[in-house]
Formats: C-alpha cells, sequence, structure tokens
C-alpha cells in the first residue's frame, strides 16, 4: 500500500511545531483493530477532483462545492473543513443526501468535475486481507495485563486477537490466537511499557514472540464472529474451545 504525500501545516494546531523525528524514524508500523467500530458518520463524505489545484486554489473550490451542493443540489452542508486526500470533508443532514451526491458523482462547477466519496473510502484506503491465522506464544507475559484490552494493546503489532487462552495453568505465557498480514512483520520481541503522565516515569518488560502452528487463511472471519463475550475470553464452548485446550496440551509438557 503506497504512502500519500501529505503537507501537515495547514492541521497543525496553533503555536505547535512539527518535530520530522529524524532519518531514523520508522517509515511504518501495522497496527490492527480488535473490532468493526460503530458506523457514527454515515452522513459525511469527502469531495476528491483530478483537477491540479494550487493550494491557494483549494480553499475558494472548496467554498464553491459547498454553494453548489447548497444551491444546485438542493442538499443542506452541516459543516465542512478541509481534507489531506480531497478538497474537503463535508457533513450532510442525513446519510440518504450524503448517498444521493456520492451515487450521482461527478458534478461540475463551469469546467471543473469533482466527485463526493463516503469518507472512510478516500485514497489511502485499500482493500487489505490476512495472509494467515494461527497461534503466537508469548513468553514471560506479564501477569497483571493478563487482562483484553491489555492483550489487544500489545499485540496490535502482531496482529488481529480472534482469542486467547485465559484458562492456562502456565503462569509464564500467553496463547493468543491471530490472523496475520504477514508473518514477516511479526516482531521477535516486544517491549511493553507502562508510565505515568506526572513525570514520565515508568516500567517496561521485554516479551518474547514465537510463532505457532500457523496456517494460510482461507477465508476471512466475519466480524460478528469474532467478538468477545464472557469479558473477552472467546474460550468457553464450541470448537474454539476445544483447539485452545489442544494447542495448549501440546506445550504443557514443556512446563513440567
Amino acid at each position: 500500500m503506497a504512502a500519500f504525500d501529505i503537507e501537515p501545516e495547514r492541521f497543525i494546531p496553533t503555536r505547535m511545531d512539527l518535530e520530522d523525528g529524524g532519518p531514523n524514524r520508522r517509515e511504518r508500523v501495522i497496527v490492527c483493530f480488535s473490532s468493526a467500530p460503530s458506523r457514527r458518520h454515515e452522513e459525511y463524505a469527502i469531495a476528491v477532483t483530478e483537477e491540479n489545484l494550487t493550494p491557494a486554489q483549494c480553499p475558494t473550490f472548496m467554498h464553491e462545492v459547498r454553494e453548489y451542493i447548497s444551491v444546485v443540489a438542493r442538499r443542506q452542508v452541516v459543516s465542512f473543513s478541509p481534507h489531506p486526500h480531497g478538497i474537503g470533508i463535508y457533513g450532510f443532514q442525513s446519510s440518504c443526501d450524503r448517498d444521493n451526491l456520492v451515487y450521482n458523482s461527478p458534478h461540475w462547477i463551469g469546467n471543473r468535475s469533482f466527485s463526493l466519496v463516503n469518507h472512510d473510502e478516500a485514497m489511502n484506503c485499500r482493500r487489505s486481507v490476512f495472509a494467515r491465522v494461527g497461534w503466537v506464544l508469548l513468553v514471560d507475559y506479564p501477569l497483571d495485563y493478563k487482562e483484553p484490552h491489555f492483550i489487544h494493546q500489545a499485540c496490535t503489532l502482531i496482529g488481529k486477537v480472534l482469542q486467547w487462552h485465559s484458562n492456562d495453568t502456565s503462569k509464564a505465557r500467553l496463547l493468543v490466537k491471530f490472523l496475520i498480514e504477514n508473518v514477516a512483520v511479526v516482531p521477535r520481541v516486544i517491549k511493553l511499557k507502562s508510565g505515568r503522565a506526572l513525570d514520565g516515569e515508568g516500567r517496561a518488560w521485554l516479551v518474547r514472540v514465537f510463532i505457532l502452528n500457523s496456517q494460510f487463511a482461507d477465508q476471512i472471519i466475519d466480524d460478528d464472529e469474532d467478538n468477545f463475550p464472557n469479558n473477552g475470553d472467546n474460550n468457553n464452548g464450541g470448537n474454539g474451545n476445544n483447539e485452545v485446550v489442544f494447542v495448549a496440551n501440546l506445550a504443557n509438557p514443556h512446563q513440567q
């Protein structure tokens, strides 16, 4: 997935300075969300154009688009503001108004055209599949952080958490099943860090990561099947529980 050049200056709050971070700053990292979000912005759309606009022309065209939507398309614009991947982002009274404008794109203002796309379907959005599914062994994971929300935070760089073995008798490990985009980017060591805002004081734990029994993912697992019942433990009942016990039993002889 390609990166896009962004000019961040117009989005930086007043009296805040931009820091580059230097040549050794990491270029990219993959973070996997634990579940699908609530869709609360279905009335928003981004206006995009193939016109090669200068930075000075963008604000003017953004207002012209707002005027066109209000006067010509006869849809009320509740809010609008600049957007890094388009002319601007526009909020409408309803998702019905938004969909009507999206479906009837492109629109014309004189000899210039623009289209409206859903707020989460701009040029930085791409289809992305998980290549493999498998278990991951985290050795010497801190005991007090064996809770669902901490596990999701700790494992976002590995993949999407499907389930974890909450009833494991071993206190030296954590077994987690993942959807993994690429095993090559799974880190061998994770540094888990906790701190406080008052003075920056904190502690960190180094946890070794080992991939177990991964295989090609035949299909994308539906989000409705990935929710965590029972306070985040998706291991009670059904075939999922049998698989957790099977994997744990394979490892148990080494714990004796």
